[in-house]
């Protein structure tokens, strides 16, 4: 997935980018059969479809309010975030307020940085929140 998304985020933006998993290829050495793939896609079809259906509900829609946005665009300068950051806090903000209905970014907003690598590392910080993961130490 890594090269498809490389090869393709030349021509398409980041975030019109989509990349569905369907099986894990984790060292395996076994390349699975067309028959398993089929199946595997054929039983989760649904899902598939219903996944396009709200990217096309919600591609056109205001997802964020303005205060929303206004604090991604606060952190983004704070930050000095790249383009590219600045998409993925998007769709991660967007992301997580569709999931759990509620987007608090404001422990974020007054975040600084003066090298790169505190900016890559309090960005790891605000995705790993996004995400519901813990932070990494």
């Amino acid at each position: 997935s890594s090269g498809f998304y490389q090869a393709n985020v030349k021509f398409i933006s980041p975030e019109n980018i989509f990349i569905l998993k369907v099986i894990s290829d984790y060292l395996d050495t076994q390349i699975p059969s067309k028959k398993f793939v089929t199946d595997i896609i054929s039983k989760n079809i649904n899902l598939v479809m219903e996944f396009i259906e709200i990217l096309k509900e919600t591609k056109n829609s205001n997802i964020l309010n303005y205060k929303e946005l206004s604090e991604i665009d606060k952190i983004t300068q704070n930050l000095n975030l790249t383009k590219s950051q600045q998409i993925q806090l998007i769709d991660l903000s967007k992301y997580k307020k569709l999931k759990d209905n509620n987007l608090d970014l404001s422990t974020f907003v007054n975040l600084e940085t003066k090298s790169k690598r505190e900016r890559r590392e309090n960005f790891d910080i605000i995705k790993n929140n996004l995400n519901n993961l813990k932070a990494n130490n």
